[in-house]
């Protein structure tokens, strides 16, 4: 534990007006519960001082309640792409870090892992004590409200003594310093003419079953518990052993603090692995003396810093300050789930959460990647690193099934290898190598990277595309290739009889020809050789198409593959032929798609679903449906601190377990915000920005901040009130140009430079490109 003190003269102005929005507060006066639209960070750290929540509410950057859900599912969670936990969970997990389950029959049952769960240290109470006959009696403090804070990504909670001492509770995953987990209790004293005590209780959590802890001899002296362990069970039978350490704080039984003074005790949790250290132990002793070693407000600024950096960019609305502060809270979850250093990936709960075991899945590539590629790109970049580093893996789960190329397994770990419970059902979801394909040409796109695309980029592209070679067969009958026995993104479509697959399902046969067709691009943009056959293949690929009826479907003999579903639709496939994927299609084509799917998809899908169902709709024009749908997604969000689930009931599945903090719905919730009413879509040499109307949802202009493009970084604004205005203004400014190239704004009417800094405006559509 570190103690620190501050003087009277630093803090006496600040604490005045603290006081008196707490007594405010406690007065009842009427807080309001909804915010501005904005996180507004135009002038680099402005809020860092303000500790004021009702300004903080209003300015977009905070969410506070007065009282926590009971419900602890509905609790936010804290991370930093490296380690995380849920507030008050009896967990903290790690990326990267599986234990295997027992398993049976490889073929039927293949190696199931999940996260290692490790004990959490971070539940410490505070209750005031006593001194009553010289017994100590434990009273519960005053919360007066709790604080998921967005801009600083940390949770809070404050306490009221005798209307004269604060007690504040900060709880925090440490941006900078990765292995490092904060509970700093802060008591500010500085109106209270008396000596204040308090006892703590630190919670104990349930050992874990996943690593063997034990308690090993300290280097810190008193200051510390240090712990290691090993997995109870690896990851697969063939994975290397895990060891995995744990230093975190002492607690006491009881803290003082003096009349007229202000103390931090910081309280400290540093967790290694072998993953990333030679020596864990001694890693995550040094991370914690390290820690020791600052001041409260140097972790503190340290830790905003970087979280600033990354507010940078972001998503400003007005008019609806409901839906701002959900897409604000949607930005906080997905972001903390991620780090450019630590390439873990990202499975549908996030790193904080066992759901779906923590595993990574296509949700990566096709929901989460694209919802920050635009904003984003180095964190796209990081979940491309993820793929890369497993490429070997992926190429041995090829050769396995007697396929060339990388065949990436559908559900993955630490180890790269299928670990999913049922290897028989995922061996026939390939459709997750050509997301991976799909997501390599998105980033490329975005950033014409060359040294990724020679280091990273290509590798995997060209081995994809070797898969989807050896994958396809030539007909003789029709002369086209096809791809049979899959089954795509929509789950139901498993195929009769039972898990028998489907032929040429039109999602996993379009994220194959755009493999194919990306595979000898980059050859080209690299200058190396090209397989003409990977663009035969890709020419003749069969993409299902009813030439009278003007539409596409799923598979063939759609839908006798979903029988044993009563022919529902999981995942809208056709839909996301549109978009993501940008299939070449005319409006009509669209429209015929999306309204075919509507009679068959199933009412309590993902959350996802009703996002892409929004965009499709706002493609075709149809703002009423597009409305609803959008509508429809909300209903995901999760009061009071905006948790995306996977169903609007969280507690009702069907043939799935369901996830709390369901990062995939998030990523299609942003989407639906960028790429849908923001109208961005980025091509092979231009980025159009389309936006759309969202004059229906209440709001009145859309700001998209730090949009990343080739380098350059320019902000994106426009009036969304109208409805097909050809007069539609789209305000560009560039902020920056870091490989100083040439730009230019076209529109139907003009073309123009782009020049830093300056204010130019554009009819929509228009795009931007390199002159």
């Amino acid at each position: 534990m570190v103690i620190q003190s501050s003087p009277i003269s630093r803090y006496s102005s600040f604490l005045l007006l603290l006081l008196s929005l707490i007594l405010n507060v406690i007065a009842g006066i009427n807080i309001p519960t909804k915010i501005n639209s904005k996180i507004n960070l135009t002038n680099k750290y402005s809020n860092n001082e303000n500790n004021n929540w009702e300004q903080r509410m209003k300015e977009g950057n905070l969410i506070f309640v007065k009282q926590e859900p009971t419900d602890k599912n509905f609790l936010p969670s804290i991370s930093n792409g490296y380690l995380g936990t849920v507030i008050d969970s009896d967990s903290i997990y790690v990326g990267l870090i599986y234990v295997g389950k027992l398993t049976f029959i490889e073929k039927l049952i293949g190696f199931h892992s999940e996260r290692a769960r490790i004990p959490s240290t971070m539940n410490i109470d505070i209750f005031q004590s006593t001194n009553l006959q010289k017994n100590l009696q434990q009273k519960p403090l005053n919360l007066i409200g709790s604080a998921l804070d967005l801009e600083r990504a940390m949770y809070l909670r404050r306490y009221l003594l005798n209307n004269e001492t604060l007690i504040e509770q900060r709880y925090y995953a440490h941006r900078q310093f990765r292995s490092l987990l904060i509970h700093e209790i802060i008591i500010d004293n500085l109106q209270n003419k008396e000596d204040v005590s308090f006892n703590l209780l630190r919670k104990e959590s349930s050992p874990s079953k996943d690593i063997s802890f034990h308690s090993v001899n300290c280097k810190l002296n008193n200051n510390a518990i240090c712990m290691e362990g090993q997995l109870t069970r690896l990851e697969t039978p063939d994975s290397l052993q895990v060891n995995v350490s744990l230093v975190t704080s002492n607690v006491p039984s009881s803290i003082s603090v003096k009349s007229n003074t202000k103390q931090s005790f910081l309280f400290f949790t540093t967790i290694r692995s072998s993953i990333d250290s030679n020596n864990p132990l001694q890693d995550a002793e040094m991370d914690f003396k390290k820690a020791s070693s600052l001041s409260s407000d140097d972790l503190y600024q340290s830790h905003i810093k970087l979280w600033n950096d990354i507010w940078q960019h972001g998503i400003e609305i007005e008019g609806n300050p409901q839906l701002a502060l959900q897409i604000n809270s949607t930005l906080y979850y997905l972001l903390s789930a991620i780090r450019t250093d630590y390439f873990a990936g990202v499975s549908p709960g996030g790193i904080s959460t066992n759901a779906y075991q923590g595993l990574v899945f296509w949700d990566q590539e096709v929901f989460v990647l694209p919802s920050l590629a635009y904003l984003y790109p180095d964190f796209a970049k990081t979940l491309l690193e993820y793929r890369f580093e497993r490429l070997e893996q992926a190429l041995n789960h090829a050769k396995h099934y007697k396929y060339e190329g990388a065949m990436y397994p559908f559900q993955t770990g630490f180890s790269g290898r299928e670990v999913d419970l049922i290897a028989l059902f995922n061996e026939l979801e390939q459709h997750i190598t050509g997301d991976i394909g799909f997501a390599l040409e998105l980033y490329w796109n975005l950033t014409k990277d060359k040294k990724w695309l020679e280091r990273v980029g290509f590798p995997i592209a060209y081995q994809i595309a070797l898969f989807w070679k050896s994958r396809v067969v030539l007909s003789k009958d029709d002369g086209k290739y096809h791809i049979r026995k899959v089954v795509g993104p929509d789950e139901f479509g498993i195929g009769f009889p039972l898990y028998s697959g489907v032929n040429d399902e039109v999602f996993t046969n379009a994220v194959a020809q755009i493999s194919l067709r990306f595979a000898n691009k980059a050859a080209r943009i690299l200058g190396k050789p090209i397989t003409t056959e990977f663009d035969t293949i890709a020419d003749k690929l069969t993409i299902l198409f009813d030439t009278q009826k003007q539409r596409h479907y799923e598979y063939d003999n759609f839908p006798r593959g979903n029988t044993y579903f009563l022919d529902y639709v999981k995942q809208a496939d056709i839909v996301l032929l549109g978009y993501p994927l940008q299939l070449n299609m005319t409006k009509q084509v669209r429209l015929n798609d999306v309204i075919f799917e509507q009679s068959y998809i199933w009412p309590d899908g993902p959350a996802m679903t009703f996002s892409m169902n929004t965009i499709a709709w706002l493609d075709v024009g149809n703002y009423s449906n597009a409305y609803d749908a959008f509508k429809r997604s909300l209903l995901n969000i999760q009061s009071p601190f905006n948790i995306f689930t996977e169903t609007p009931n969280p507690y009702k599945h069907h043939l799935d377990m369901g996830s709390f903090n369901f990062l995939t719905g998030s990523g299609g919730f942003i989407q639906s915000i960028v790429n849908g009413f923001g109208g961005l879509r980025v091509q092979d040499n231009s980025l159009i920005i389309e936006p759309k109307s969202f004059i229906g949802l209440g709001v009145n202009a859309m700001k998209l901040r730090g949009v990343c493009y080739q380098g350059a970084v320019f902000d994106i604004s426009f009036d969304g009130t109208s409805i097909n205005n050809p007069q539609q203004l789209v305000n560009v400014v560039m902020k920056t140009n870091v490989n100083g190239q040439s730009f230019e704004l076209k529109d139907k009417f003009k073309t123009q430079s782009l020049s830093s800094n300056a204010l130019q405006t554009c009819a929509s559509p228009c795009k931007i490109a390199l002159q």
